[in-house]
């Protein structure tokens, strides 16, 4: 039996650019179908906004009168949870900012390069399928132990574990210092694949920016001053494993644009060397920085963040869900209780759930 081919709309009044992108589309047998005059636009957003036909989107900003970021949100507000890749021909952040809040997957600058459109729709067609497997009700649920929590949101990460973890796509984790992020990295790490290799964790934000490179991709044997032997890097380390690259937001922009072409090459050349090395490693990275925001103040790479966010996961504090602290307590309580058995006082756990 044949797969369904993979359907792309594109929608853009420039017949040229229209064009353009499907003849590089056409070289991976995709459908595309193409919407471009203003009252195909109307119609769409009147009729087929929440029609998910297309496993990917290809949206210019600009479309005659009409706002590619308006028919954006349109999608978003409609529940359409096809990947949309905005066209721009402004390179700016506000652009970037702007396309990334409404709910863009990625944005891509004219004219149009054939590779990265390749890439990018490849990846946007796989972040679809994801976020709609996710959708679909499940009983499967992640281990308690790892995830604890009653609440609907812990609830919600447990569901939503195992269906990530069989995937390899990146994963970006969002949430205050302290809520569990490399916990959850780790719990994805266990039930994916990749659980037989290596769990690597590096805290970007712990590094200076002169060695980071080396930690990150490694280095020869007199590379710089003290560097007596050579050292595989981080990613070498978790090949055919998974990479947790902690506190991401606080990379320095330089070490973003190596990590970018990483990620993007799937290949690692060490500091010091002529020569590259391919690397397979699952990439999940978390940070407690506002990184739309960062994007916005020109202190991360738009591009990177939307490499990195293929799927989000968002670890609320626990003042947001107070009912999971009797149970953490109790968790904790236990694991460092050394075989005894003891109780928490009723009054003292009262005020612990009470606190602000």
């Amino acid at each position: 039996m044949m797969e369904p081919k993979v359907r792309v709309l594109v929608v853009d009044d420039d017949v040229v650019v229209a064009r353009t992108v499907q003849r590089i589309l056409a070289t991976r047998e995709y459908e595309v179908e193409h919407v471009g005059a203003p009252d195909e636009v109307r119609d769409l957003l009147e009729r087929r906004v929440a029609v998910e036909d297309w496993d990917a989107i290809v949206l210019d900003v600009n479309i005659g009168e009409l706002n590619g970021l308006r028919v954006l949100a349109a999608l978003r507000d409609a529940g359409n949870r096809t990947a949309v890749v905005m066209l721009t021909g402004d390179d700016t952040a506000s652009t970037a900012t702007a396309a990334l809040r409404g709910g863009a997957f990625h944005y891509l600058v004219k004219p149009i390069n054939a590779p990265m459109l390749l890439e990018v729709v490849d990846l946007a067609v796989r972040h679809t399928a994801v976020h709609r497997d996710l959708a679909r009700p499940g009983d499967r649920e992640a281990t308690p132990g790892l995830i604890a929590g009653k609440s609907p949101a812990m609830a919600e990460l447990r569901r939503m574990v195992p269906r990530i973890a069989g995937t390899s796509v990146s994963v970006l984790i969002t949430g205050e210092s302290g809520t569990g992020k490399e916990v959850l990295a780790r719990t994805l790490h266990q039930a994916s694949p990749r659980s037989k290799k290596a769990f690597v964790a590096l805290n970007c934000g712990a590094i200076p920016e002169g060695l980071i490179d080396s930690e990150l991709f490694g280095h020869t044997r007199g590379a710089f001053t003290g560097a007596t032997s050579a050292r595989p890097g981080v990613f070498v380390e978790a090949d055919g494993g998974t990479l947790f690259l902690d506190e991401i937001g606080d990379m320095p922009l330089p070490v973003q644009a190596r990590l970018l072409r990483a990620l993007q090459e799937r290949e690692v050349r060490p500091v010091g060397s002529d020569s590259v090395r391919p690397v397979d490693a699952r990439v999940i990275a978390a940070t407690n920085v506002d990184l739309a925001r960062a994007v916005e103040a020109g202190k991360f790479r738009a591009d990177l963040y939307f490499r990195l966010n293929v799927v989000s996961l968002r670890i609320p504090p626990l003042r947001e869900r107070p009912e999971d602290i009797p149970g953490l307590i109790s968790t904790l309580v236990q694991r460092h209780a050394a075989g005894q058995t003891p109780t928490i006082d009723e009054d003292a756990l009262a005020a612990m759930v009470a606190y602000p």
